[in-house]
């Protein structure tokens, strides 16, 4: 049996190659290989990983806001296919790395495609001078890569502003890209995982060789002549007194005499295998606590509690093991998935739906439904099911999806009976779908002016807003009337404050296109009065209808910004265009506040784009 010193155990050593620019995990980037021995070796082991990766994953990717978002879910299903985001689900629990491919469309301005890579075929680029890795090597065989065939080709670190073909996303918890390699949550595991496997071989020698130590066999009727006779009959022993189908089995002997009797002399059995039983519980237990398992009835091990016990403890062992150990882990891939998805413009709530999710009561958070409910439910339709309804039929009407593709979005994700949904592309019209007015970017462009006459007023400023605190005054203008005939609060005898929707010139959402095609200027009342209407379905927190337009534009990544215009009035005979530009913080104090322009949040000259994590919400 093979002897292993706990005491002697070591995690692996990274390997930096001299005169190469990898660093590997491992002598071969070998200890991949040893961590999933290790999982085919360990029954415990392998159980409670595999019970794992089924939690990690369940049902597979979800979007609180799919139904809202119809074509960007769809989207989604082309650039990330099921089978590849299980292999990297899969791969991280058992390995603590995994990693993918971004392949960029034909034009290289954003990802098509997210494909798994096995990680045992990667190793980072040595560290730049700032501690960080700018791309990955691929080889699939380490220890042949000075062969021509293996040898290791080299690809960029993904980022949004890479432009490469194909480009590497490695998923790690290092504390910092110079550790490399993070190793698995159950580290301290292994060698327990290793001592179970060698148990099991020390008990399958132990069956092969007849449940005993051995036997002394002894001929006493004389040496056979040649050695093919030896062999033959050592053959014909052996064969009736080992192995476990031979177990108990009779064995009859002729011969002439006592003196020529065959004598078959037992080793005596010691009770070594016993002793191993409790290294096996004790490798069991080590696992479990490793793994941080919470009941060990969650991977078929069974206690010794009653069975109403043993469904209470399931549920609340269930609970626990999500909260503390699988939700994190899912938070964890998807914040490097995320960031690829909204390059793509893929902009959704995603979550990994839970195996055993009881559907009907998450829509209606924990509430039964009664059938008079559901049946009005059905009946009627709300303003985000209406927009996002009308936005199939566009993609249906432009070729981009098909009407039976369609037909089946609009019943499962939007809730739509088959024949309502089938209607549509009859009528070729939404009418029927809901009598309430579609709000959309409508509203605010319809409270937009255009700019101000130019023989009253001059243009003196066009700035991106600096970051200065709002005046407690203007927190208050939501109750203000919203139309753009008032003057604006922002507005004095002298001057006209208004907005204009500014920054890339070309929008990716259907919002952003409204605005910028509509080259009003707006007041800050008009704009603070958007957050209570739907201008867009879905992007608010957490898939909200509603959200506040002066801060966060046009919503997560957004590459536009409010850009304020001060206006002059002309002929004031107190202050010339020219004297405002230069004088303006200058004036009399008497005269300042008069003249003074508001201040605003910081946010408001910000692209959502620029600000942290894209304008997302912390979770």
């Amino acid at each position: 049996m093979k002897i292993i010193q706990l005491n002697n155990y070591v995690k692996p050593v990274l390997e930096e190659v001299r005169g190469k620019e990898w660093v590997l995990n491992g002598k071969n980037n070998d200890y991949f290989d040893y961590v999933k021995d290790r999982y085919i070796g360990s029954p415990t082991n392998a159980a409670i990983i595999d019970t794992y990766r089924s939690l990690t994953f369940g049902k597979g990717l979800a979007a609180k806001n799919a139904g809202r978002k119809p074509l960007e879910w769809v989207k989604l299903l082309s650039i990330l296919d099921k089978k590849d985001l299980k292999k990297i689900v899969d791969e991280f629990i058992l390995q603590g790395n995994a990693a993918f491919q971004v392949i960029q469309n034909n034009q290289g301005n954003e990802p098509a495609k997210i494909k798994h890579i096995p990680v045992k075929t990667l190793a980072p680029q040595k560290a730049n001078e700032d501690g960080e890795v700018d791309g990955y090597w691929y080889c699939t065989s380490w220890k042949d890569y000075r062969k021509s065939e293996f040898e290791p080709q080299y690809f960029e670190k993904w980022t949004p502003e890479t432009k490469a073909e194909i480009s590497i996303v490695y998923i790690n918890d290092c504390e910092s890209d110079i550790n490399y390699y993070s190793l698995p949550k159950y580290q301290s595991g292994l060698q327990y995982a290793e001592m179970e496997e060698e148990v099991s071989n020390y008990y399958i020698n132990h069956i092969k060789n007849g449940f005993s130590f051995g036997y002394v066999v002894n001929m006493n009727n004389g040496i056979p002549a040649t050695e093919e006779d030896r062999y033959e009959i050592e053959q014909r022993i052996k064969n009736q007194l080992t192995g476990s189908s031979n177990a108990g089995k009779m064995v009859i002997s002729f011969n002439n005499g006592k003196e020529a009797e065959i004598t078959i002399v037992p080793i005596v059995e010691n009770s070594s295998h016993k002793q191993w039983e409790t290294v096996n519980k004790e490798a069991e237990e080590k696992l479990m606590r490793s793994h941080r398992v919470v009941s060990p009835m969650l991977f078929g091990i069974k206690n010794n509690t009653g069975l109403g016990n043993n469904a209470d403890e399931l549920d609340t062992a269930l609970k626990l093991t999500m909260d503390m150990v699988i939700n994190p882990v899912q938070y964890f891939i998807l914040d490097f998935i995320d960031p690829v998805l909204q390059a793509a413009g893929v902009n959704l709530d995603l979550y990994f739906k839970p195996i055993n999710e009881d559907e009907l009561r998450q829509e209606t958070n924990g509430v039964e439904v009664t059938d008079e409910e559901q049946a009005a439910k059905e009946a009627s339709y709300n303003g985000a099911q209406v927009t996002s309804a009308l936005e199939i039929l566009t993609a249906v009407n432009e070729g981009r999806m098909t009407e039976e593709q369609a037909v089946v979005f609009l019943v499962q994700m939007l809730q739509f009976d088959e024949d309502t949904a089938r209607s549509l592309f009859k009528t070729k019209t939404a009418t029927a779908l809901s009598e309430t007015e579609i709000d959309g970017s409508k509203f605010l462009i319809d409270l937009g002016e255009d700019e101000p006459n130019a023989d009253e007023w001059e243009l003196i400023t066009e700035e991106k807003i600096k970051g200065r605190p709002l005046q407690d005054a203007a927190l208050q203008l939501a109750a203000l009337p919203s139309t753009p005939r008032n003057k604006s609060d922002q507005d004095n005898d002298l001057f006209k404050v208004r907005y204009v929707y500014a920054g890339n010139k070309t929008g990716q959402r259907q919002f952003c296109k409204d605005m910028l095609a509509a080259k009003k200027v707006y007041r800050f009342e008009d704009i603070d009065a958007a957050k209570n209407k739907i201008v867009q379905a879905g992007m608010g927190p957490n898939g909200a209808d509603t959200y506040d337009v002066w801060l966060w534009k046009g919503g997560v990544n957004c590459k536009h910004f409010w850009e304020r215009r001060v206006y002059l009035r002309k002929n004031n005979k107190r202050i010339s265009v020219n004297e405002a530009r230069r004088r303006i913080l200058d004036l009399d104090p008497s005269d300042r506040a008069e003249f003074r322009l508001p201040e605003n949040d910081k946010k408001v000259a910000k692209r959502p784009h620029d600000m942290p994590r894209g304008g997302r919400l912390p979770k």
